[in-house]
């Protein structure tokens, strides 16, 4: 098994989101699909034995 030698990981991750009326369609999958956002990450830095210390997630609508 490998070691990450102490390293530590902090992710942010930020999703800037078109609001608008137009992009309805678009809206409607990112929210589908964000309901497994966490736990795709994690199983994607367990693949390569890491793992997040610390995430931040911040959604910004305009």
């Amino acid at each position: 098994m490998a070691t990450n030698f102490g390293i530590t990981y902090a992710v942010d991750i930020v999703f800037c989101i078109d609001s608008t009326a137009s992009m309805r369609p678009v809206i409607d999958m990112v929210k589908d699909q964000a309901i497994h956002l966490y736990d795709d990450l994690m199983r994607v830095m367990e693949s390569k034995n890491k793992k997040i210390d610390r995430m931040r997630i911040k959604v910004i609508s305009f």
